[in-house]
């Protein structure tokens, strides 16, 4: 095999693993989770990008927010909280959909801990690096205890502030749903990114 030697330095990640999700993608997600859903989490809500939306979308949830930082909350949350979602916990399993990006380093953590926090019927959609289905560790452990129900690999790769222009990763939204132990079904996502390349509008 070819070994390829770059001189090109790579990206330096974000502090504390945050890329603010593009709204646009966001919106074109969150209108496939209408029926059922009262209690909305957020957790590592950052900006509050994915709450926002899905309380635009649907009005009359309860939304709550978990951000590590000290970030005033976002307009639109009935619930912001400051702490480490991997230590929080609600006082009950009380969320019929946990959603957004978690920091890539702790995805598998806020997985697991998100499996502890909603109820009997919800709904877990992580945005990911599509690199986080590979693996024989991951597969033999998370994806055998916790069978994704659905993974949406995205047509466009987002493009997330503090990134730079270009993106070399594909992504997916992966979902999981409560007492779930059956096929993974997998389909794609075509949701028409906002160009803001020079010399577009």
């Amino acid at each position: 095999m070819p070994v390829v030697y770059t001189t090109n330095k790579l990206p330096q990640r974000a502090k504390l693993d945050t890329y603010i999700t593009p709204r646009e993608l966001a919106l074109a997600v969150s209108p496939g989770y209408a029926l059922g859903i009262h209690q909305v989490l957020d957790p590592g809500a950052g900006t509050g990008v994915w709450g926002q939306i899905v309380k635009q979308v649907y009005p009359r949830i309860k939304l709550t927010g978990v951000e590590i930082r000290n970030l005033k909350c976002p307009p639109r949350y009935d619930h912001w909280i400051h702490h480490d979602f991997l230590s929080w916990y609600p006082i009950h399993p009380i969320f019929d959909l946990v959603i957004g990006n978690p920091p890539y380093q702790q995805a598998e953590a806020f997985v697991r801990h998100a499996f502890e926090v909603i109820n009997s019927h919800g709904t877990i959609l992580f945005l990911l690096p599509t690199h986080f289905l590979h693996g024989e560790k991951r597969g033999l452990n998370l994806f055998s205890d916790l069978t994704p129900h659905r993974v949406i690999t995205l047509m466009q790769r987002p493009n997330f502030k503090g990134k730079g222009k270009a993106n070399p990763n594909t992504y997916v939204l992966v979902e999981w749903k409560a007492n779930y132990d059956g096929l993974t079904y997998h389909n794609w996502l075509n949701w028409k990114p906002v160009d803001k390349s020079p010399g577009r509008t």
